[in-house]
């Protein structure tokens, strides 16, 4: 009998080891599945948190370069808008109510230099105090003039230019036009020579001077 009680004492206290054993490695497992999940909502939330910096840095920086963007334009004149639509078609409402078109081919501050895309007319100039509105604008970037002297060659002197080649012009002012060769440029009129003699023209109301051809 003795020994039959030993050996249940036995029993019962292996029994209890592995009850110890199996209760110990159950609560590891749950203590590291619960862990475990804490740590991948940490992660999600760091992560949320990391996407959420980005998305603002991102947002910041693109109404940074806006902000840039409406500064810059706040210092580009309609000159230079024109000087980078060189080589593209454009259509331009002229102070008189004239409307046409032309290839833009170089501008300064005062002038445009174009070649007309309709009707017979080659290359003209225009003052720019004569436009009313540009049409066909692109978004392109502000051109650079080719120096400080073409930027600030003014109309006047573009005119003695042409006087001097003995161009036949037509001059298209208020709404008139007056054909002939220019003789005279003064500081705010042109002289041109037609067939019924010079008329003098007041260079505010020219709103574009077409070439004719070359004299001899």
């Amino acid at each position: 009998m003795r020994a039959r009680s030993v050996d249940n004492g036995r029993d019962n206290a292996e029994n209890a080891r592995r009850t110890a054993d199996n209760s110990g490695r159950e609560k590891c497992a749950r203590q590291t599945l619960r862990y475990g999940c804490r740590m991948e909502t940490w992660e999600s939330v760091l992560a949320d948190i990391e996407s959420d910096m980005e998305a603002r840095a991102r947002s910041d920086m693109l109404a940074q370069a806006e902000e840039l963007r409406r500064a810059e334009d706040t210092t580009v004149a309609l000159a230079q808008r024109l000087q980078g639509m060189r080589g593209r078609e454009i259509a331009i409402q002229a102070r008189n109510g004239v409307a046409f078109r032309l290839v833009v081919r170089d501008c300064a501050e005062q002038w445009l230099l174009g070649r007309s895309t309709r009707g017979t007319a080659g290359e003209m100039l225009v003052p720019l105090d004569g436009i009313v509105a540009v049409f066909g604008m692109r978004a392109v970037k502000a051109g650079e003039f080719r120096g400080i002297v073409a930027r600030r060659l003014s109309l006047g002197a573009a005119l003695r230019a042409i006087a001097d080649r003995h161009a036949a012009v037509a001059i298209h002012a208020a709404q008139s036009c007056f054909t002939g060769r220019i003789v005279r440029v003064g500081k705010d009129y042109v002289d041109v020579a037609g067939a019924t003699g010079p008329v003098a023209v007041r260079l505010a109301e020219i709103s574009r001077i077409e070439a004719r051809g070359v004299g001899g």
